[in-house]
């Protein structure tokens, strides 16, 4: 080949090295300017947004955070904390009024599932007819599964009021 076509050649990929090199600084300022109108949508969003809840930047929002975080730790102390009253209170109501130890968690599930408060004037009503969560009951089982007998100290048993009725001396 000749000087010319050697020069000519060199000369066309000198110029496709520059129109490569024009085409690169224009499609980095191309990017550039995507990236910032980009990042100036994403600001006035998140400005919008912070401006919605009534916040002005987002040291704010950091703040509300961190202040949320703690209420609800403070929240669910309290809720520890009144749970233990309440169920203090409960026994004491339970107490008060001569219940088993033992009848306590039946008792307050009773109640539970009946959507009755448990409180002095409740459990006096249910007492009438569960004589055997009292302490002082002289209530006892009959031997049979499922039936309850109460006795009183005061009461002749069964089997001397028919006795008694029918004469017989056994």
């Amino acid at each position: 080949m000749d000087d010319k076509n050697i020069a000519g050649k060199e000369e066309k990929k000198v110029e496709n090295t520059n129109k490569t090199a024009e085409e690169g600084v224009k499609e980095e300022s191309s990017q550039e300017k995507i990236n910032s109108i980009v990042q100036e949508r994403l600001k006035r969003d998140r400005d919008t947004r912070l401006k919605k809840y009534g916040l002005n930047n987002e040291d704010e929002l950091e703040k509300l955070i961190k202040d949320s975080k703690e209420k609800d730790s403070l929240s669910e102390k309290y809720t520890k904390l009144y749970e233990e009253v309440s169920s203090l209170k409960n026994e004491k109501v339970l107490n008060s009024l001569g219940v088993k130890e033992e009848k306590f968690d039946d008792i307050k599930f009773l109640f539970k599932g009946k959507g009755l408060e448990l409180n002095k004037e409740n459990l006096e009503k249910e007492l009438k007819t569960h004589a055997e969560w009292s302490k002082n009951s002289t209530y006892k089982l009959d031997g049979n599964i499922g039936s309850e007998v109460r006795k009183n100290h005061d009461e002749k048993s069964d089997e001397e009021k028919a006795k008694e009725l029918f004469g017989y001396n056994w």
